[in-house]
C-alpha cells in the first residue's frame, strides 16, 4: 500500500486484498505494509480488516520489517515458495 500513490492503484490493491480475504481460509492472515496515517484515516482499510475504529486499530499488532537482502528478494520472486503459491488474482 505504501507505494500505491495513485488512487486507481490504491483501489486495485484494496480490491485484491478484499478478493484474497474472501477466498482464503479463515485461519489465514494477510499482512500489509501501510503508513500509520493511512491505517488510521482510510475508512476502506478500517472496514476491510474489521478494525472498525481507530481504538481497535491501536490494538492491532505492528511490526517493523528490516530491508530484505537481494538474495531474499530473488528467492521470494523466483523461488519455489512463489511458484507454488502464486494465484492469479
Amino acid at each position: 500500500m505504501d507505494t500505491a500513490k495513485e488512487e486507481h492503484l490504491k483501489k486495485q490493491v484494496l480490491e485484491w486484498i478484499t478478493l484474497a480475504l474472501g477466498k482464503l481460509p479463515a485461519n489465514w492472515k494477510i499482512m500489509i505494509s501501510v503508513r500509520t496515517y493511512d491505517a488510521y484515516h482510510s475508512q476502506k482499510l478500517l472496514r476491510i480488516f474489521s478494525w472498525g475504529t481507530t481504538e481497535q486499530l491501536a490494538k492491532v499488532p505492528k511490526f517493523t520489517i528490516e530491508p530484505l537482502e537481494p538474495e531474499q528478494i530473488e528467492a521470494a520472486l523466483f523461488g519455489t515458495i512463489y511458484s507454488n503459491f502464486h494465484v492469479n488474482l
